[in-house]
C-alpha cells in the first residue's frame, strides 16, 4: 500500500501553529478553505525520477506545499527506467536533483506538510492497474497533477483514472517560455455565480482527456470552431517529438 504519513493534527480544525504559519493566506480566502487545503492530498505524476526534480515541477510542488495541503506524494511512471542524463542549468531544480531530496526539502519548507516519495514506478499505461494504485493510497487524493507530454497515452490513461474515481486533474509540460495545460474536472464541476440572494451554482461537464485527443481534430468536418490554433501548434509538436 502506498501511504503519506498524516499530519499529527485534528483534520476537523486548525491548530493554533497553522494558524499562526497560514495568518496571511487565511486573511485572503478564510479559515474554512484552509482547513479544507488541510485535508488534501495532492498526487503529482511524472514521466520519470528527472522530471520530478524539474524546475517545472519544483515551482509547482512549492506552492502546493506552501499553500498548506495535508499530504503530497511524488511519484513517476518510468517503468523501464531511463538512464540519467547531463541536465543544463536551465534543466536543474533547486530543490534537489531527486524525488527523495526534494520531498526532504520540501519538508523543511513547510513542515506541517506531509511530503512523500514513491519509488516504484506507477503503470502510468494502464488505466485499469493506475485506477487501482491510487485506491490504495491512504489518504484518497483529492488532486491529481501530472507533468508530461499532455496527449500521450500515459496522460490519457492517468487522467481516465482519476475521473473513474471523482478526482479533478491538471495536465501540463512546459517547453522553453511556452506552456501547455489540459484539465479535466469530471463529469460536471460545479461553480456559485453572484453574492447573497441572486448567487447560484452553474455546471459545466468536462470531456474525458482521452475524448478530446481523439477529436481534436473534428474528423471529415475539420476541427471544432471554437478550439484555440495554439491547441493544435501544441499537439502537431507533441505528434512531431514522438
Amino acid at each position: 500500500m502506498l501511504a503519506a504519513t498524516p499530519p499529527a493534527s485534528n483534520p476537523a480544525a486548525l491548530a493554533p501553529a497553522e494558524a499562526a504559519l497560514y495568518d496571511r493566506q487565511i486573511r485572503l480566502w478564510g479559515a474554512a478553505a484552509q482547513t479544507r487545503l488541510k485535508t488534501a492530498h495532492v498526487l503529482l505524476v511524472a514521466t520519470s525520477p528527472a522530471a520530478l526534480a524539474s524546475p517545472l515541477a519544483n515551482e509547482l510542488t512549492k506552492n502546493v506545499v506552501l499553500a498548506g495541503i495535508g499530504h503530497l506524494t511524488l511519484a513517476h511512471t518510468d517503468v523501464e527506467g531511463s538512464v540519467p542524463t547531463e541536465k543544463t542549468p536551465a534543466e536543474r531544480g533547486y530543490l534537489g536533483g531527486t524525488p527523495e531530496e526534494v520531498a526532504g526539502a520540501l519538508g523543511e519548507m513547510n513542515p506541517l506538510v506531509a511530503v512523500a516519495a514513491v519509488a516504484e514506478p506507477l503503470p502510468g499505461a494502464d488505466l485499469g492497474l493506475m485506477r487501482a494504485k491510487m485506491e490504495e493510497m491512504e489518504p484518497r487524493p483529492k488532486v491529481v497533477l501530472f507533468l508530461g507530454d499532455v496527449f500521450s497515452v500515459e496522460a490519457g490513461a492517468i487522467a481516465g483514472a482519476a475521473r473513474a474515481l471523482g478526482v479533478p486533474v491538471l495536465l501540463g509540460e512546459a517547453c522553453g517560455m511556452y506552456g501547455a495545460v489540459l484539465l479535466d474536472l469530471g463529469v460536471a464541476f460545479g461553480y456559485g455565480v453572484g453574492e447573497g440572494e441572486s448567487a447560484e451554482v452553474k455546471t459545466v461537464a468536462y470531456p474525458a482527456v482521452a475524448e478530446v485527443v481523439e477529436a481534436a481534430w473534428g474528423g471529415e468536418k475539420g476541427p471544432p470552431r471554437r478550439s484555440p490554433r495554439c491547441f493544435y501548434a501544441w499537439m502537431a509538436r507533441s505528434m512531431w517529438l514522438r
